[in-house]
């Protein structure tokens, strides 16, 4: 009797294996490999282009009505107003539709994406804040900050308020407008000359209304945001935040892997082994790690994340030998292997092959799309895009 219940239970596990292997197996021939560029637009293709062109430097303030306004950041400002630029989604789809037609996407894509090429042909300078209720941002000589906005204009004398943080009227500081809503305004503040006892430089959150009455400020590191939020400061301004979830529970910190459980007020973060998508509401687990293993992917919303949960949206199958071969390298296997580009449904990663003999076998981006099937995606082998 004892033996029958092990021989029930054995075939039991074994056709479980067999299910499982066959459903991965069958996943595997259904992947459709192009190796080329996508050569047709969709919505992920666009953000992906868009999301290059920034350089992860500018910051998308508005999308009404197709017209997209970013504030200009990455430089600091010398008694010169912060920049804003803004142009369409039409005419973003017109300025990089000869990538889809290219041969040669890398070459294409590069001089698409030069400051000079972007300026003349699609970025056109804000030259009215006002008109589009964006706020005048000077740093004037003593690191004094200029805000003007709705006829209101505010002084702040950063040296003075951030004192306790060490920053003095010489400092360099770099600052840009991360968020901007009906009621609220956030910046950010980076002091270069400030560091913090982890070697990293000194990052200000100031959160503003708009009639510019009610002003706060924060370190943002760890400890000094969470008991900013413990203390409530933050309440009022959660709508200058990213909704990471549906509910509006976890909230996004000025692009960063913060995330404010605003139920819990608690501060959290993604693990580092874990990445973050561009659009703040995904996870992809062990998308941060330096060399991203094949075989199953998982992607997790970011509720089910810190929820602990078993859900996915998204696994499919990763097989560098499958991808090797469409392009006919002869490898020993990737040396090492990255996400270059994460927004829930579309992701870029970059492989660099190994020779069997010696040095490297050619270095490849993978476009994987998962708007159409979440578990059997597209997959564009691209040499070198980045």
């Amino acid at each position: 009797m004892v033996e029958m219940r092990y021989f029930y239970l054995c075939l039991i596990v074994m056709s479980c294996l067999l299910l499982t292997s066959c459903e991965k197996g069958d996943r595997e021939s259904k992947i459709v490999y192009i190796h080329n560029f996508p050569i047709k637009d969709s919505p992920e293709l666009t953000e992906f282009i868009q999301n290059y062109f920034m350089k992860n430097r500018d910051i998308e303030l508005k999308n009404r009505n197709e017209l997209l306004i970013f504030s200009d950041g990455g430089e600091i400002l010398d008694n010169e107003p912060l920049r804003y630029y803004q142009y369409t989604e039409d005419e973003l789809k017109k300025y990089y539709q000869p990538l889809l037609n290219s041969d040669q996407p890398k070459e294409v894509l590069l001089t698409l994406s030069q400051d000079k090429t972007l300026e003349r042909s699609l970025r056109r300078i804000v030259e009215n804040e006002e008109d589009h209720g964006l706020p005048t941002i000077t740093l004037e000589e003593g690191n004094l900050l200029k805000i003007k906005l709705m006829n209101e204009e505010r002084v702040l004398n950063l040296p003075k308020i951030l004192e306790q943080y060490g920053v003095k009227a010489s400092d360099d500081i770099m600052v840009n407008v991360e968020s901007i809503t009906d009621k609220n305004l956030a910046l950010s503040i980076q002091n270069f000359n400030v560091k913090d006892s982890s070697g990293e430089y000194l990052n200000i959150g100031i959160f503003v209304t708009k009639n510019l009455s009610h002003i706060e400020f924060t370190n943002l590191k760890r400890e000094n945001l969470q008991k900013f939020v413990s203390d409530g400061k933050l309440k009022s301004f959660e709508d200058v935040l990213v909704k990471s979830d549906s509910t509006g529970r976890y909230l996004n910190l000025f692009r960063s892997d913060t995330i404010i459980d605003s139920k819990e007020n608690k501060v959290l973060n993604i693990d580092l082994k874990d990445r973050l998508s561009e659009d703040r509401k995904y996870v992809f687990i062990n998308g941060g790690e330096s060399n991203l293993l094949d075989g199953i992917q998982k992607i997790q919303t970011v509720g089910d994340y810190f929820e602990k949960s078993d859900k996915y949206v998204a696994e499919f199958q990763l097989d560098y030998e499958k991808i090797a071969e469409k392009l006919n390298l002869q490898t020993n296997g990737p040396s090492f292997s990255t996400i270059n580009y994460f927004n829930g449904h579309y992701i870029v990663i970059g492989i660099n092959f190994t020779s069997k003999v010696v040095g490297t076998a050619g270095y490849t981006n993978v476009i994987i799309d998962l708007q159409k099937d979440k578990k059997v995606p597209t997959m564009y082998v691209v040499l070198d895009i980045t």
